[in-house]
């Protein structure tokens, strides 16, 4: 079973969410292939000692015949976590005749992990919806989205959260002193943003991913008691 909701259109553009949360705050999973592992990135013929850890790529080889069943590649990320590196990249295509999915950008380090290829999963697969309870899907070419129910869900009584947006406040060139703060947030709950960076390659420390609250170039800036939830990138 599936559910189906028309996705909704904010300022006459249709909103396509990379995360929802339930009611009681769980955020839900996207089908993924494999669902329970991941895979291991081969080297189109090359060994591991042609290949210096940063190397940037774009070429990454698939042993698995199951990903040329794939449908919908435009909306196909490939996840890959080696050495200490989170990597996220869209799909441009997929060489069937030399087993290889090509990216849209390049990596910030090679798909290796010490003495093997590094591991990695494909997520938002279309096929895969389904697989597990609590997964939801965004159906770009329909504007739908699609939740596959938990057991104990019902359909009168269920509400899904999502958001459009990853900024919720900027603070650019703002400054104070201790005498008299800039601005000040207190009790506030900063709640429901999404991500939108689908292509990430940052070399350290997830130096691309962005924040809800973003503030540059400011001092004196204080939130007290306030709470952050639902949140797609950083906090702040």
């Amino acid at each position: 079973v599936v559910w189906a909701a028309d996705l909704p259109v904010v300022n006459g553009a249709v909103q396509y969410p990379n995360q929802c949360f339930t009611a009681d705050g769980v955020r839900l999973e996207r089908p993924r292939y494999p669902q329970d592992k991941e895979l291991e990135a081969g080297l189109n013929g090359r060994s591991i000692s042609e290949i210096a850890w940063n190397e940037s790529m774009r070429e990454l080889e698939y042993r698995d015949e199951t990903i040329e069943t794939f449908s919908r590649i435009e909306d196909i990320q490939v996840r890959m976590f080696h050495y200490w590196n989170d990597e996220r990249f869209e799909i441009e295509k997929i060489d069937t005749d030399n087993n290889l999915i090509v990216t849209k950008t390049s990596s910030g380090i090679a798909f290796i992990e010490y003495t093997k290829g590094a591991p990695y999963y494909l997520e938002n697969v279309y096929e895969m919806l389904g697989t597990v309870p609590g997964q939801f899907y965004v159906d770009k070419k329909a504007d739908k989205l699609y939740y596959v129910p938990a057991e104990n869900d019902t359909l009168d009584s269920f509400t899904l959260y999502a958001s459009g947006i990853d900024v919720m406040l900027s603070i650019d060139g703002l400054h104070g002193s201790e005498g008299a703060p800039a601005v000040s947030f207190r009790n506030i709950g900063f709640t429901g943003s999404d991500w939108k960076n689908t292509n990430r390659n940052s070399f350290q420390a997830a130096s691309d991913i962005y924040s809800a609250v973003r503030i540059n170039d400011a001092s004196h800036i204080s939130f007290t008691d306030c709470s952050f939830t639902h949140i797609g990138d950083y906090a702040l």
